[in-house]
């Protein structure tokens, strides 16, 4: 196994400006009732992004106009608890989906301008956060549509399907039509993740493989085996990749130059301690999300379905933080016993693996993976997890990395602050929200933080734009 060095060094070759960002900030006068459209005194402010850690955000700009949805105010914002602590609904969509569906997936182009959002009705929807309002709207009926992300480009995206074939379609927005089609996985797709410094791509499905691939060509350059509810995702380098494997509760980390390798790094989540006193023997709940902190930092969010998410020491592999809902609150979106995993699920023929390579991770096909034999085959945790509530962007930090925020079943937005400093005598602690968001209608599914502005999004059977309500400050 590989040291932290490793991570360190593959993480190193980092684009510049991969910490600070230029960014702009909008903050709001006040909130508005569900589908009324524009707030009095909605704000917007040219800013510069904070390093980090300090979440300061500067910006001038000119005076507002009433007309404006989204106006302009000269203000300077840090996205402190306190801050976050007043976002309050600026925008409510009540017909951004269906009646009786779920928006499953929604995403930022790089700049902040748009706002995508992918739902059960198999309609894709493209908003200008700018206008703060739906700009065009796509179908996908005949194959479905998850996971929608915007490539590199704001007028192009990927996203996967929900029947058929499980391929990955790349479409025009500007054209409205497919460019190419990736083709390969053979069940349905749970992550789908563009690299951060160039035009490959990655994706997982449930019980058969992670995939890495280039926008150019149909075909995968990388395959890795492995079972359970697959989640995968890039660090800010675009250098290492995580991969959450359910069926062990653990993450491993690839070297994305040496995937044909063992990870350099395998990462057990031991939180048996505090699952045993909810039930035993302990189940773990589902991954569904995982993120790298912004910047060059070494923190993994590790999100699940369940009743916790996990901050996870990437060099070191130590837990953290253990992020619940404190006083009764539930981040979870879906009931224990379909967000958890029975914990010691685990085949003698892994266990052995286990001891002897101290490795969790499967082997790229064809290149030093080892094909399971007849008999032998693994038994996974967790199969694709047909819950409602999943849909792989549960939670996220804040473009600063300071704060991180969550949805949940009850429709509230939970916040933490990211701890500036850890110490290992505080390694598993539980940390509680520091703010607890309310005026979302329904279970919010999906969450997201604008990466220039000062804006949040919720979405599940609504969609919800947040901004800070700075007259309750």
């Amino acid at each position: 196994m590989a040291s932290a060095q490793h991570y360190s060094s593959a993480a190193a070759g980092a684009p510049p400006g991969a910490g600070p960002t230029t960014a702009a900030s909008t903050s709001q006068g006040g909130p508005v009732a569900s589908g009324s459209g524009t707030s009095a005194g909605a704000a917007a402010a040219t800013a510069t992004a904070p390093t980090a850690g300090t979440g300061t955000a500067t910006g001038t700009a000119t005076a507002p106009s009433a007309s404006e949805p989204l106006s302009i105010l000269s203000t300077t914002l840090t996205l402190t608890p306190r801050r976050l602590a007043v976002f309050k609904p600026g925008k409510v969509f009540d017909e951004a989906v269906k009646k009786g569906k779920d928006i499953t997936s929604l995403a930022f182009d790089a700049k902040g301008d748009y706002l995508l959002t992918a739902g059960e009705d198999d309609v894709f929807n493209l908003y200008s956060c700018k206008k703060g309002k739906l700009t065009k709207t796509f179908y996908s009926k005949k194959y479905g549509i998850d996971l929608a992300r915007f490539t590199h480009k704001p007028d192009s995206i990927l996203h996967a399907s929900t029947r058929g074939d499980n391929t990955i379609r790349f479409h025009s927005l500007t054209e409205n039509k497919y460019i190419s089609y990736f083709k390969g996985h053979e069940s349905r797709v749970t992550s789908l993740q563009m690299s951060p410094v160039d035009d490959t791509f990655m994706s997982a499905a449930a019980n058969e493989s992670v995939r890495l691939w280039d926008l150019k060509s149909s075909k995968a350059f990388g395959k890795l085996r492995m079972q359970g509810h697959g989640i995968a995702a890039y660090d800010s380098s675009g250098q290492v990749i995580a991969i959450a494997l359910n069926e062990r509760a653990a993450v491993v980390l690839y070297d994305i130059k040496q995937f044909e390798k063992a990870p350099f790094l395998t990462i057990r989540i031991d939180d048996s301690a505090a699952l045993s006193q909810i039930s035993y023997p302990p189940r773990y709940p589902v991954i569904t999300y995982l993120e790298f902190a912004p910047g060059a930092g070494s923190t993994l969010l590790v999100g699940t379905a369940g009743g916790v998410h996990y901050l996870i020491d990437a060099f070191s592999g130590a837990l953290r933080r253990r992020l619940v809902g404190g006083h009764g609150g539930r981040i979870g979106l879906e009931p224990e016993g379909l967000a958890a995993v029975d914990a010691y699920a685990v085949s003698e023929k892994e266990a052995e693996e286990e001891k002897g390579n101290g490795d969790g991770g499967g082997g790229p096909e064809g290149e030093g993976g080892k094909e399971e034999e007849e008999g032998e085959k693994a038994t996974p945790r967790s199969m694709f997890v047909p819950g409602a509530g999943i849909s792989g962007s549960e939670c996220c930090f804040t473009p600063d990395g300071s704060c991180i925020v969550s949805g949940s079943a009850t429709g509230q937005i939970f916040v933490w602050q990211v701890p500036a400093d850890f110490r290992e005598v505080d390694n598993g602690r539980n940390l509680d929200p520091v703010a607890v968001l309310h005026g979302h209608q329904g279970p919010s599914r999906c969450v997201g933080f604008n990466p220039r502005s000062a804006m949040l999004a919720s979405a599940g059977r609504k969609l919800a734009f947040w901004l800070p309500d700075l007259d309750e400050e």
